[in-house]
């Protein structure tokens, strides 16, 4: 039940900024098959592309987790959730060097994620109790997941700048005047 909160809370905090191919070459590069200067990749990096390669990861760790049936395709998904993770601090950094985008940017983003989120949990309907009901799987994944979740937790500071902007508290209401004592 903890994996299943944990695979929740990881999806809907990564909502705040999480459907470009991973590893798909673009521009000149994809033209030539050679990779374009770092600097120049830099230039193409917007908060959309990032955004949508963080999709992409998401849904990789749906598949992922969806694949996992017994001990060998668990260990399998294990492995998925190592890399994604590598791929997601990877994406993370190269988005933390982008300018604090907007409010309207950042709301905008927002309904993309949460689009995408939804998208995915329509996908994964059910199955994940079923996943997580495996013993064998879940002691495998189990461990996995938490770790992946913990070095998201790690990211949610620049994660957070790209999500929607925190709305201020609002402060509680005054306390109802005291009655007057009865004399």
């Amino acid at each position: 039940m903890n994996t299943l909160k944990l695979f929740s809370i990881a999806t809907l905090a990564s909502t705040s900024i999480f459907f470009a191919s991973c590893g798909e070459k673009k521009g000149a590069e994809a033209e030539t098959g050679t990779e374009a200067p770092a600097s120049e990749a830099a230039k193409q990096d917007t908060t959309d592309s990032l955004t949508d390669e963080l999709i992409v990861q998401f849904n990789t760790l749906g598949e992922a987790m969806l694949s996992a049936k017994d001990k060998a395709s668990a260990d399998e998904a294990a492995k998925t959730l190592t890399t994604i993770g590598d791929e997601i601090e990877a994406i993370a950094a190269r988005l933390d060097k982008l300018e604090t985008p907007s409010d309207e940017e950042r709301a905008r983003l927002e309904e993309k994620m949460e689009a995408a989120s939804k998208a995915m949990s329509d996908k994964m309907g059910n199955s994940m109790q079923a996943i997580m009901g495996n013993q064998e799987v879940a002691q495998i994944l189990g461990p996995a997941f938490m770790e992946l979740g913990g070095r998201m937790n790690e990211l949610n500071p620049i994660f957070e700048r790209f999500g929607k902007k925190k709305r201020a508290a609002k402060p509680a209401p005054a306390p109802a005047p005291a009655a007057p004592a009865a004399q």
